[in-house]
């Protein structure tokens, strides 16, 4: 198993935008590491997702069912804002949430140092 991040987003939700840029940088600092993100994006349209994906370079998994906040997805994780993430261990427990630039980079460094 391996650290996963599981991040909410949408290509209207500009600090969202913002985070997918950093995570760039982050999967590249830790390419070696334990760590993953995976990505579920709540827009209602494909095309606005596609081209956000493509814009911000995201290469990490992803997935959209284009239904926008009525996502089941959305709805098990008790989504009601955006961004929102879940920092998973190997085991699949949330060990943090909601961790975004310095504080999530911190975490992993704590985690992986």
């Amino acid at each position: 198993g391996k650290y996963v991040l599981v991040d909410f987003w949408a290509s209207w939700c500009v600090p969202c935008r913002v985070e997918n840029r950093h995570y760039v940088k982050l999967l590249d600092k830790h390419s070696n590491d334990n760590f993953t993100i995976f990505a579920i994006n709540l827009d209602d349209s494909r095309s606005a997702w596609e081209q956000a994906s493509k814009r911000d370079r995201v290469t990490w998994p992803q997935i959209s069912d284009s239904l926008g906040w009525d996502s089941p997805m959305a709805a098990a994780y008790n989504v009601n804002a955006l961004p929102m993430s879940f920092l998973l261990n190997p085991e699949g427990r949330i060990i943090a949430q909601n961790l975004r630039g310095a504080k999530l980079e911190a975490k992993l460094a704590e985690i992986f140092n």
